[in-house]
C-alpha cells in the first residue's frame, strides 16, 4: 500500500473503538512511511466531528501511538497532541516553534498540520509558516 493509499483510507475513518487495530495501523504505517505514521497520530488527535470519542479513550489511543513510535518530533508534538485531545488551548507561539521543528523533516505534511490545527490563528501567524514551510519543501 502506498503512502496517498493508506492516509486515505484512514482519513476521517480510524476505528476508534478498535485499540487493537489501531495498533495494527500504526505498524502498518510505520513499515510504509514517517508521514504516515503522523497521520495516524494526526486522526487521533482530530477525529471527525461526527465521531464522538470518550476522552480516556482517545488518551489511551496517544498513549499506544507514543509508546509504538520513536521519533524525535516526539517531544514537540506529543504535549501538543495531548492539549488537542483535552480540548486546551496552545498559543500561537508554541504552534509556530513546534511547526518550526517540524520544518527540519521535509514533507512531514501530517505532523505540521498537528502543530498548525492547535492553535487559534486570529493573526495569521501560523499560517503564514505554514505556507512558507510547506513552499520550502516542494523547493
Amino acid at each position: 500500500m502506498t503512502e496517498s493509499e493508506f492516509i486515505r483510507s484512514i482519513d476521517c475513518q480510524l476505528p476508534y473503538g478498535n485499540l487493537e487495530l489501531v495498533r495494527s495501523l500504526i505498524e502498518q504505517a510505520k513499515g510504509i512511511s514517517c508521514n504516515a505514521v503522523f497521520m495516524v497520530l494526526h486522526e487521533i488527535c482530530r477525529p471527525p466531528r461526527r465521531e464522538q470519542i470518550d476522552l480516556n479513550a482517545r488518551l489511551e489511543l496517544l498513549a499506544v501511538w507514543s509508546q509504538a513510535v520513536e521519533h524525535s518530533l516526539n517531544n514537540t508534538l506529543l504535549p501538543i497532541a495531548e492539549s488537542i485531545i483535552r480540548g486546551d488551548d496552545v498559543t500561537p507561539g508554541v504552534a509556530a516553534k513546534a511547526m518550526r521543528e517540524v520544518a527540519q523533516f521535509p514533507n512531514q505534511h501530517n505532523a505540521l498540520a498537528i502543530s498548525y490545527f492547535s492553535c487559534d490563528d486570529v493573526d495569521g501567524e501560523v499560517e503564514a509558516l505554514h505556507q512558507t514551510i510547506t513552499s520550502a519543501w516542494v523547493g
